[in-house]
């Protein structure tokens, strides 16, 4: 059925199942590949056995997925790991968008675009890096179908004024006259890292503190973008100005912008750096915070996130939002090749 080789078709009908687990990780390894060409990785091998243990489980052949396990295993994927980080480790490595360089970002969004699509952007970074989200959580791809359930959908997006009034941005109307919103909420139906479906969670990030005087606020910024384009029930958030939405390149080229400028590496400073970017930024914070910023966790945890969300955009905030807590001097030294002398400058960024 799974298309094993020959030669494992006449193992024996009381194989061990965790014996025919580990036959199934090297059928894989051998037999599948990527686009380039490349084995398919360790981190996907393991995604396919968990698929695997939760049918069994769901058809009650085994108790439990750890069913599946076994130390050999373990030892097979981890061996397979270090195959696929072979290469330049610095390249491996993505350089996480702290606050300071998502400030750069932002600076290059308003040299770069215009109208809708410079708002458009801004709140692209602002809201992937307030809420960690991966990119294909609000940005747009062509040809490429929504999935809104695991995206930013407009219905499920909300401002929270005075922590008791919560206004959808469907619904510019309803803001109270005169006020700005404290926090940015969002409902994400499905969570990608779930292996069930039907769970997802919130995401909320709090304004900048009125005692910062640097930098831009991510809630101020998505209320601006909000307020001109208001956003259309059961849609991506982000194409409120028009279905272009904000596409993966105009956030590449960002990236790559704001990494000259700052003399980083620009091969590593991506998208998917916004990610990771709260992990960095929140360095001091507890484990239990940086968890919930991004929603790593087990499910259990997740529980409890889903009661704290709000507290949490409160407490963290203020660190968001701090330029001095991860200064570009710190990026550069933690990240960059130091057998090279970066030597790009702002008018090398203007040439490209």
């Amino acid at each position: 059925m799974n298309r094993f080789a020959p030669t494992l078709a006449g193992l024996a009908l009381d194989t061990p199942v965790r014996t025919l687990a580990l036959y199934f990780a090297v059928h894989l390894r051998t037999t599948r590949f990527t686009k380039s060409a490349a084995p398919v990785k360790s981190v996907t091998i393991d995604q396919y056995i968990t698929h695997v243990a939760d049918a069994l489980v769901t058809d009650e052949h085994i108790l439990r997925g750890t069913d599946l396990r076994s130390n050999r295993l373990t030892m097979l994927l981890e061996g397979y790991a270090r195959e696929d980080d072979r290469g330049p480790l610095r390249l491996a490595q993505k350089i996480p968008v702290t606050y300071p360089i998502a400030c750069t970002m932002q600076r290059w969004a308003d040299k770069l675009h215009k109208g809708g699509q410079r708002l458009a952007t801004r709140a692209a970074v602002a809201v992937a890096y307030g809420l960690s989200l991966r990119p294909g959580e609000y940005l747009t791809k062509p040809d490429v179908a929504l999935s809104l359930d695991k995206q930013m959908n407009a219905s499920d997006c909300f401002f929270v004024f005075n922590d008791d009034e919560c206004v959808n941005v469907c619904d510019p109307h309803l803001y109270p006259e005169g006020k700005t919103p404290s926090i940015f909420l969002c409902m994400f139906r499905k969570l990608k890292h779930y292996k069930r479906s039907g769970e997802g969670g919130p995401r909320a990030v709090g304004a900048r503190p009125a005692s910062a005087t640097a930098g831009f606020c991510c809630v101020l910024t998505l209320f601006e973008y909000f307020t001109k384009f208001p956003g259309k029930r059961d849609t991506l958030a982000l194409t409120a100005h028009g279905v272009r939405g904000v596409p993966w390149a105009d956030v590449r080229a960002l990236c790559h912008c704001a990494a000259i400028e700052s003399g980083l590496d620009p091969l590593r400073l991506l998208p998917h750096s916004l990610r990771v970017a709260a992990q960095a930024q929140l360095e001091m914070e507890c484990d239990e915070r940086r968890q919930q910023q991004g929603g790593w966790n087990s499910e259990a945890g997740m529980k409890v996130y889903a009661r704290k969300a709000l507290g949490h955009a409160r407490i963290v905030a203020a660190a968001l939002h701090d330029p001095q807590l991860c200064p570009i001097e710190q990026t550069r030294m933690l990240f960059n090749d130091h057998s090279v002398v970066p030597v790009a400058t702002v008018a090398d960024a203007h040439a490209r």
